[in-house]
């Protein structure tokens, strides 16, 4: 019993030490909230900026490129399967993405903002040509979801700080997902090796193959449907708070199993939370 009020207690402060870092990463302490009320503001060089202008594009065509490095700080961004490359974007003016094809790579940039409070809002959509087999695909936002639908590629990293992080029907030889605060949720991927951290949110895994599969997660659900059978694969499964299924059978903390194939194998670890397996 002390043990586990113990827990909850040390949760609940990493909970909040987590959302700290996150607000002081992202808004900044002390910045200047008089954007937030959607006034106009000056800007650095010293001329007045309509904090609530937006700027909207269409399907603007984009150079041929196998990989994509992108680091935003406020943007919900897609990915999805088309007939041409492409971006289409609509933001805040002071949100305006930057981006260019160089070395066969699309990089992605977007100016900093002083706070997240007001009229922040970019949501972009990269449409990529389906017969195109992606080599490295990097998206690191700050703020804001990251979608990825019916892409194929060797290797997807994502990082997102404040927001979800949203797959489906994918196929990728390696799949590396951070989320501080927000869900993961992946539905019809089919990967050999899924890496997932997570600090506050649920990891939601339905009608997915993998050959490896990592979850490391600190507050929130981990729930995992596999469409392989999983008889011969090595299963190691641990909550500190919640509890852990296999197939609907209850196993209380933690659950093992030796697997036939070394190559092969299942970890899943929870601070608090449950854990729920299914093949």
């Amino acid at each position: 019993m002390k043990k586990n009020v113990y827990l909850t207690v040390l949760t609940v402060v990493t909970v909040l030490c987590i959302i700290a870092g996150s607000c002081y990463h992202i808004i900044g302490w002390g910045t200047s909230l008089s954007d937030g009320w959607g006034i106009p503001i000056f800007s650095l060089n010293g001329e007045k900026e309509d904090a609530g202008s937006m700027i909207s594009r269409q399907d603007q065509p984009l150079d041929n490129f196998t990989s994509i490095d992108a680091d935003v700080h406020v943007m919900s961004l897609t990915l999805k399967s088309g007939n041409a490359a492409s971006i289409s974007y609509k933001c805040n003016a002071r949100l305006e993405p930057k981006y260019e094809v160089e070395n066969d790579t699309l990089y992605i940039t977007q100016n900093s903002v002083n706070n997240i409070f007001g009229n922040k809002k970019c949501s972009v959509t990269l449409t990529l040509p389906a017969d195109v087999y992606y080599n490295a695909l990097t998206l690191l936002a700050d703020v804001g979801d990251l979608n990825i639908d019916s892409i194929k590629g060797k290797s997807l990293h994502l990082d997102a700080d404040v927001g979800d992080i949203n797959l489906d029907s994918c196929e990728f030889e390696s799949l590396e997902l951070i989320a501080d605060v927000g869900d993961i949720n992946i539905e019809q991927a089919d990967v050999n090796t899924l890496d997932i951290s997570a600090d506050v949110g649920d990891v939601d895994i339905k009608d997915s193959n993998f050959m490896q599969l990592t979850v490391e997660n600190s507050v929130g659900n981990i729930d995992v449907e596999s469409n392989t059978d999983l008889s011969d694969y090595n299963i190691d499964m641990e909550t500190s708070i919640g509890d852990v299924k296999v197939n609907g059978a209850d196993h209380k903390r933690s659950f093992s199993q030796d697997g036939t194939d070394r190559g092969k194998s299942v970890n899943l670890t929870n601070d608090t939370g449950d854990i729920d397996l299914k093949y």
